[in-house]
Protein backbone atom coordinates (compact mmCIF):
# COMPACT_ATOMS: atom_id res chain seq x y z
CA UNK A 1 0.00 0.00 0.00
CA UNK A 2 1.64 3.12 -0.89
CA UNK A 3 0.99 6.41 0.38
CA UNK A 4 2.54 9.57 -0.33
CA UNK A 5 5.25 7.28 -2.73
CA UNK A 6 6.05 5.70 0.53
CA UNK A 7 4.75 2.18 1.39
CA UNK A 8 3.33 1.20 4.44
CA UNK A 9 3.87 -2.30 4.44
CA UNK A 10 2.16 -2.71 7.80
CA UNK A 11 -1.50 -1.19 6.37
CA UNK A 12 -0.80 -4.09 3.74
CA UNK A 13 -0.95 -6.95 6.40
CA UNK A 14 -3.97 -5.31 8.11
CA UNK A 15 -5.84 -5.61 4.97
CA UNK A 16 -4.63 -8.93 4.47
CA UNK A 17 -5.57 -10.15 8.37
CA UNK A 18 -9.18 -8.58 7.97
CA UNK A 19 -9.70 -10.33 4.88
CA UNK A 20 -8.64 -13.60 6.21
CA UNK A 21 -11.01 -13.59 9.18
CA UNK A 22 -13.80 -12.16 7.57
CA UNK A 23 -13.26 -15.23 4.89
CA UNK A 24 -13.05 -17.72 8.69
CA UNK A 25 -16.06 -15.94 9.80
CA UNK A 26 -18.00 -16.34 6.37
CA UNK A 27 -17.32 -20.31 6.04
CA UNK A 28 -17.98 -20.60 9.63
CA UNK A 29 -21.72 -19.08 8.82
CA UNK A 30 -21.70 -21.24 5.17
CA UNK A 31 -19.30 -24.24 5.76
CA UNK A 32 -19.47 -25.07 9.29
CA UNK A 33 -16.00 -24.65 9.86
CA UNK A 34 -14.56 -24.86 13.20
CA UNK A 35 -11.54 -23.24 14.47
CA UNK A 36 -10.39 -24.70 17.88
CA UNK A 37 -9.65 -21.98 20.41
CA UNK A 38 -10.58 -19.39 18.15
CA UNK A 39 -13.60 -20.25 17.28
CA UNK A 40 -15.32 -17.74 19.86
CA UNK A 41 -13.36 -14.79 18.02
CA UNK A 42 -14.11 -16.12 14.44
CA UNK A 43 -17.66 -16.35 14.81
CA UNK A 44 -17.68 -12.33 15.69
CA UNK A 45 -15.18 -11.82 12.28
CA UNK A 46 -17.67 -9.35 11.04
CA UNK A 47 -16.52 -6.83 13.29
CA UNK A 48 -13.41 -6.25 11.04
CA UNK A 49 -15.32 -4.52 8.76
CA UNK A 50 -14.79 -1.30 10.97
CA UNK A 51 -11.09 -1.81 10.78
CA UNK A 52 -11.62 -2.03 6.45
CA UNK A 53 -13.85 1.61 6.83
CA UNK A 54 -10.89 3.09 9.76
CA UNK A 55 -8.51 1.93 7.03
CA UNK A 56 -10.14 3.29 4.20
CA UNK A 57 -10.22 6.70 5.39
CA UNK A 58 -6.85 6.38 6.60
CA UNK A 59 -4.96 5.99 3.56
CA UNK A 60 -6.91 7.94 1.17
CA UNK A 61 -6.15 10.96 4.07
CA UNK A 62 -2.29 9.75 3.72
CA UNK A 63 -2.70 9.14 -0.21
CA UNK A 64 -4.68 12.37 -1.04
CA UNK A 65 -4.27 14.98 2.04
CA UNK A 66 -1.17 17.15 0.34
CA UNK A 67 -3.06 17.56 -3.08
CA UNK A 68 -5.64 20.55 -3.81
CA UNK A 69 -8.67 18.23 -3.96
CA UNK A 70 -10.68 21.38 -4.21
CA UNK A 71 -9.67 22.08 -8.05
CA UNK A 72 -12.30 20.41 -10.47
CA UNK A 73 -9.60 18.40 -12.13
CA UNK A 74 -8.01 16.75 -8.88
CA UNK A 75 -11.88 16.01 -7.72
CA UNK A 76 -12.77 13.99 -11.46
CA UNK A 77 -9.92 12.11 -10.79
CA UNK A 78 -10.14 11.57 -7.74
CA UNK A 79 -13.65 10.03 -8.49
CA UNK A 80 -12.40 8.46 -11.45
CA UNK A 81 -10.21 6.20 -9.47
CA UNK A 82 -12.41 4.99 -7.24
CA UNK A 83 -14.69 4.60 -9.50
CA UNK A 84 -12.39 2.15 -11.43
CA UNK A 85 -11.10 0.69 -8.57
CA UNK A 86 -14.75 -0.37 -7.07
CA UNK A 87 -17.34 -0.72 -10.05
CA UNK A 88 -15.92 -2.73 -12.80
CA UNK A 89 -15.69 -6.02 -10.41
CA UNK A 90 -18.80 -5.34 -8.43
CA UNK A 91 -20.55 -4.87 -11.56
CA UNK A 92 -19.01 -8.45 -12.70
CA UNK A 93 -19.40 -10.14 -9.47
CA UNK A 94 -23.44 -8.76 -9.31
CA UNK A 95 -24.05 -10.04 -12.81
CA UNK A 96 -22.90 -13.43 -12.51
CA UNK A 97 -24.45 -14.02 -9.27
CA UNK A 98 -27.38 -12.60 -11.00
CA UNK A 99 -27.02 -15.11 -13.60
CA UNK A 100 -25.94 -18.16 -12.30
CA UNK A 101 -26.64 -18.86 -8.09
CA UNK A 102 -29.49 -16.13 -7.86
CA UNK A 103 -32.93 -17.65 -6.85
CA UNK A 104 -35.10 -14.17 -6.62
CA UNK A 105 -37.70 -13.40 -8.80
CA UNK A 106 -36.28 -12.06 -12.44
CA UNK A 107 -38.56 -8.85 -12.36
CA UNK A 108 -37.46 -8.28 -8.70
CA UNK A 109 -34.22 -7.89 -10.19
CA UNK A 110 -34.61 -5.68 -12.83
CA UNK A 111 -36.79 -3.45 -10.39
CA UNK A 112 -33.51 -3.29 -7.98
CA UNK A 113 -31.04 -2.63 -10.93
CA UNK A 114 -30.91 1.00 -10.81
CA UNK A 115 -30.79 0.74 -7.02
CA UNK A 116 -27.51 -1.83 -7.24
CA UNK A 117 -25.88 -0.07 -10.25
CA UNK A 118 -25.49 3.76 -8.37
CA UNK A 119 -24.47 1.74 -5.17
CA UNK A 120 -27.09 2.94 -2.80
CA UNK A 121 -28.14 0.01 -1.64
CA UNK A 122 -26.93 -0.17 1.75
CA UNK A 123 -29.86 3.10 2.70
CA UNK A 124 -32.28 0.79 2.61
CA UNK A 125 -32.01 -1.37 4.98
CA UNK A 126 -34.00 -4.53 4.68
CA UNK A 127 -32.05 -4.87 0.91
CA UNK A 128 -30.02 -6.40 3.24
CA UNK A 129 -30.91 -10.45 3.14
CA UNK A 130 -31.71 -10.01 -0.67
CA UNK A 131 -30.01 -11.31 -3.47
CA UNK A 132 -26.56 -10.18 -3.16
CA UNK A 133 -26.89 -7.65 -1.38
CA UNK A 134 -26.37 -8.75 1.88
CA UNK A 135 -22.38 -8.78 0.72
CA UNK A 136 -22.42 -5.70 -1.40
CA UNK A 137 -23.34 -3.45 1.10
CA UNK A 138 -19.94 -2.35 2.06
CA UNK A 139 -19.34 -1.28 -1.17
CA UNK A 140 -22.55 0.75 -1.34
CA UNK A 141 -21.51 2.63 1.85
CA UNK A 142 -17.41 2.67 0.60
CA UNK A 143 -19.06 4.45 -2.53
CA UNK A 144 -21.04 6.92 -0.28
CA UNK A 145 -17.67 7.35 1.83
CA UNK A 146 -15.38 8.09 -1.24
CA UNK A 147 -18.51 11.07 -2.86
CA UNK A 148 -18.22 12.53 0.43
CA UNK A 149 -14.40 12.69 0.96
CA UNK A 150 -13.25 15.74 -1.15
CA UNK A 151 -15.61 17.54 1.35
CA UNK A 152 -14.38 16.20 4.40
CA UNK A 153 -10.69 16.29 3.76
CA UNK A 154 -10.87 20.49 3.62
CA UNK A 155 -12.79 20.44 6.29
CA UNK A 156 -10.20 18.22 7.98
CA UNK A 157 -7.42 20.53 7.18
CA UNK A 158 -8.84 23.77 7.93
CA UNK A 159 -9.64 23.27 11.73
CA UNK A 160 -7.05 23.14 14.62
CA UNK A 161 -5.86 19.70 15.86
CA UNK A 162 -8.02 20.65 18.82
CA UNK A 163 -11.14 20.73 17.05
CA UNK A 164 -10.04 17.73 15.05
CA UNK A 165 -9.81 15.93 18.06
CA UNK A 166 -13.34 16.69 19.28
CA UNK A 167 -14.90 15.74 16.23
CA UNK A 168 -13.22 12.51 16.40
CA UNK A 169 -14.42 11.84 20.25
CA UNK A 170 -17.78 12.67 19.02
CA UNK A 171 -18.03 10.06 16.36
CA UNK A 172 -16.83 7.60 18.80
CA UNK A 173 -18.90 8.39 21.17
CA UNK A 174 -21.55 8.26 18.48
CA UNK A 175 -20.03 4.98 17.22
CA UNK A 176 -19.89 3.18 21.02
CA UNK A 177 -23.31 4.55 22.25
CA UNK A 178 -25.79 3.50 19.07
CA UNK A 179 -25.54 0.02 19.28
CA UNK A 180 -26.44 0.92 22.67
CA UNK A 181 -30.12 2.13 21.45
CA UNK A 182 -30.29 -0.36 19.19
CA UNK A 183 -30.28 -3.17 21.84
CA UNK A 184 -32.73 -0.79 24.29
CA UNK A 185 -34.99 0.00 21.88
CA UNK A 186 -35.11 -3.01 19.47
CA UNK A 187 -34.41 -0.85 16.68
CA UNK A 188 -33.23 -1.83 13.25
CA UNK A 189 -29.76 -3.04 13.33
CA UNK A 190 -27.28 -0.18 11.71
CA UNK A 191 -24.06 -2.88 10.64
CA UNK A 192 -25.20 -1.69 7.24
CA UNK A 193 -26.07 1.49 7.49
CA UNK A 194 -24.07 4.01 5.34
CA UNK A 195 -24.48 7.05 8.43
CA UNK A 196 -22.29 4.67 10.75
CA UNK A 197 -19.25 3.80 7.84
CA UNK A 198 -18.99 7.35 7.40
CA UNK A 199 -18.44 7.64 10.60
CA UNK A 200 -15.88 5.15 11.16
CA UNK A 201 -14.66 6.54 7.42
CA UNK A 202 -14.03 10.31 9.16
CA UNK A 203 -12.37 8.49 12.34
CA UNK A 204 -9.92 6.84 9.78
CA UNK A 205 -9.05 10.06 8.35
CA UNK A 206 -8.93 12.09 11.37
CA UNK A 207 -6.69 9.27 13.05
CA UNK A 208 -4.73 10.04 9.80
CA UNK A 209 -4.72 13.96 10.29
CA UNK A 210 -3.61 13.81 14.39
CA UNK A 211 -0.99 11.05 14.06
CA UNK A 212 0.42 13.97 11.19
CA UNK A 213 0.38 16.36 13.70
CA UNK A 214 1.54 14.26 16.26
CA UNK A 215 4.76 11.86 14.60
CA UNK A 216 7.56 13.54 15.52
CA UNK A 217 6.51 13.08 19.54
CA UNK A 218 8.43 10.45 21.65
CA UNK A 219 5.33 8.58 22.90
CA UNK A 220 4.29 8.23 19.01
CA UNK A 221 8.02 6.79 18.20
CA UNK A 222 7.47 3.97 20.78
CA UNK A 223 3.70 3.01 19.71
CA UNK A 224 5.58 2.41 16.23
CA UNK A 225 6.56 -1.17 16.64
CA UNK A 226 5.98 -4.58 15.89
CA UNK A 227 5.62 -5.49 19.63
CA UNK A 228 2.74 -2.82 19.98
CA UNK A 229 0.78 -4.39 17.39
CA UNK A 230 1.02 -8.18 18.44
CA UNK A 231 0.11 -6.80 21.85
CA UNK A 232 -3.17 -4.58 20.41
CA UNK A 233 -3.71 -7.75 18.56
CA UNK A 234 -3.73 -10.37 21.24
CA UNK A 235 -5.93 -8.03 23.17
CA UNK A 236 -7.94 -7.69 20.23
CA UNK A 237 -8.39 -11.44 20.00
CA UNK A 238 -8.59 -12.24 23.58
CA UNK A 239 -11.25 -9.17 24.38
CA UNK A 240 -13.97 -10.04 21.82
CA UNK A 241 -12.92 -13.96 22.44
CA UNK A 242 -13.74 -13.54 26.23
CA UNK A 243 -17.44 -11.78 25.21
CA UNK A 244 -18.06 -14.16 23.09
CA UNK A 245 -17.15 -16.69 25.64
CA UNK A 246 -19.63 -14.71 28.50
CA UNK A 247 -22.15 -14.48 25.63
CA UNK A 248 -22.08 -10.73 25.89
CA UNK A 249 -24.44 -9.80 22.97
CA UNK A 250 -23.44 -12.21 20.61
CA UNK A 251 -23.90 -11.63 16.76
CA UNK A 252 -24.29 -7.76 17.83
CA UNK A 253 -21.64 -6.74 15.74
CA UNK A 254 -21.76 -2.99 16.35
CA UNK A 255 -21.89 -3.17 20.12
CA UNK A 256 -18.48 -5.02 20.22
CA UNK A 257 -17.20 -1.70 19.04
CA UNK A 258 -16.39 -0.61 22.57
CA UNK A 259 -13.31 -3.45 22.23
CA UNK A 260 -13.07 -3.15 18.01
CA UNK A 261 -13.27 0.56 17.73
CA UNK A 262 -10.32 1.78 20.17
CA UNK A 263 -8.05 -1.41 19.22
CA UNK A 264 -8.74 -1.48 15.57
CA UNK A 265 -7.84 2.05 15.41
CA UNK A 266 -4.89 1.77 17.89
CA UNK A 267 -3.49 -1.31 15.39
CA UNK A 268 -3.98 0.99 12.10
CA UNK A 269 -1.98 3.64 13.98
CA UNK A 270 0.92 1.90 14.83
CA UNK A 271 1.33 -0.59 11.84
CA UNK A 272 1.44 2.89 9.75
CA UNK A 273 5.02 3.19 11.66
CA UNK A 274 6.60 -0.01 11.61
CA UNK A 275 9.23 -0.95 9.15
CA UNK A 276 10.34 -4.98 8.13
CA UNK A 277 13.24 -4.98 5.31
CA UNK A 278 12.30 -8.38 4.83
CA UNK A 279 8.17 -7.44 4.29
CA UNK A 280 8.89 -4.29 2.33
CA UNK A 281 9.97 -6.10 -0.41
CA UNK A 282 7.75 -8.88 -0.24
CA UNK A 283 5.45 -9.44 -3.12
CA UNK A 284 3.43 -11.89 -1.42
CA UNK A 285 2.03 -9.60 1.05
CA UNK A 286 1.60 -7.46 -1.30
CA UNK A 287 -0.24 -8.98 -3.76
CA UNK A 288 -2.53 -10.31 -0.93
CA UNK A 289 -2.94 -7.12 -0.24
CA UNK A 290 -4.13 -6.10 -3.56
CA UNK A 291 -6.16 -8.65 -4.49
CA UNK A 292 -8.27 -8.87 -1.18
CA UNK A 293 -11.01 -6.53 -2.67
CA UNK A 294 -11.80 -9.37 -5.22
CA UNK A 295 -10.85 -12.28 -2.45
CA UNK A 296 -14.10 -10.93 -0.80
CA UNK A 297 -16.53 -10.70 -3.60
CA UNK A 298 -14.76 -14.15 -4.90
CA UNK A 299 -16.96 -15.50 -1.80
CA UNK A 300 -20.36 -15.32 -3.21
CA UNK A 301 -19.33 -18.49 -5.41
CA UNK A 302 -16.53 -20.30 -2.82
CA UNK A 303 -19.21 -21.83 -0.23
CA UNK A 304 -21.96 -23.67 -3.33
CA UNK A 305 -18.93 -24.58 -5.26
CA UNK A 306 -17.01 -25.73 -2.44
CA UNK A 307 -19.62 -27.45 -1.27
CA UNK A 308 -20.11 -29.18 -4.78
CA UNK A 309 -17.02 -30.33 -5.14
CA UNK A 310 -16.94 -31.86 -1.74
CA UNK A 311 -19.82 -33.95 -2.48
CA UNK A 312 -18.18 -35.39 -5.34
CA UNK A 313 -15.17 -36.39 -3.61
CA UNK A 314 -17.36 -37.74 -0.99
CA UNK A 315 -15.24 -35.54 2.08
CA UNK A 316 -16.71 -33.85 4.70
CA UNK A 317 -14.06 -33.25 7.49
CA UNK A 318 -13.35 -29.62 9.12
CA UNK A 319 -9.98 -29.44 7.34
CA UNK A 320 -11.25 -30.49 4.05
CA UNK A 321 -13.97 -27.82 4.04
CA UNK A 322 -11.68 -24.92 5.72
CA UNK A 323 -8.99 -25.92 3.13
CA UNK A 324 -11.27 -26.31 -0.02
CA UNK A 325 -13.07 -23.23 0.17
CA UNK A 326 -9.55 -21.19 0.73
CA UNK A 327 -8.40 -22.79 -2.72
CA UNK A 328 -11.17 -21.85 -4.13
CA UNK A 329 -11.83 -18.55 -2.69
CA UNK A 330 -8.09 -17.63 -4.03
CA UNK A 331 -8.43 -18.78 -7.15
CA UNK A 332 -11.21 -17.31 -7.83
CA UNK A 333 -10.06 -13.77 -6.45
CA UNK A 334 -6.92 -14.04 -8.60
CA UNK A 335 -9.12 -14.62 -11.67
CA UNK A 336 -11.31 -11.47 -10.80
CA UNK A 337 -8.41 -9.19 -10.01
CA UNK A 338 -6.34 -10.27 -13.38
CA UNK A 339 -8.64 -10.47 -15.57
CA UNK A 340 -11.36 -7.36 -14.39
CA UNK A 341 -9.46 -5.02 -11.78
CA UNK A 342 -5.98 -4.98 -12.94
CA UNK A 343 -6.77 -4.22 -16.71
CA UNK A 344 -9.15 -1.76 -15.80
CA UNK A 345 -7.05 0.38 -13.21
CA UNK A 346 -4.54 -0.19 -16.04
CA UNK A 347 -6.37 2.08 -17.97
CA UNK A 348 -5.75 4.73 -15.44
Amino acid sequence: MNTSNHRMIGLDLFRVIAAFTVFLFHSSIHMGCTYGIFQDFVSMGAVFMTGFFLLSGFVIFKTYSKREITKISEIKNFYLKRLITLIPVYYVTALLYTLTLDSKNIVDNLFLAPIELLGIQSTFSSLFSYSHNGGTWFISCLIICYLIYPYIQELVLQISLKGRFIIFVLCCFILLYAPVIVIIFKTANIYSNPFYRCLEFIIGILSASIIENTSDSRQYHLLRTWKFFWIELILFIAGISLAVKLNLFVNDYMLYNWINLPLSILMICTLSGVSSEKMQNSRIISYLGSISYCFFLAQFFTWKLTAFILRIINQDSNLFKIITSLIICTILSILLYELVEKPFKKLL
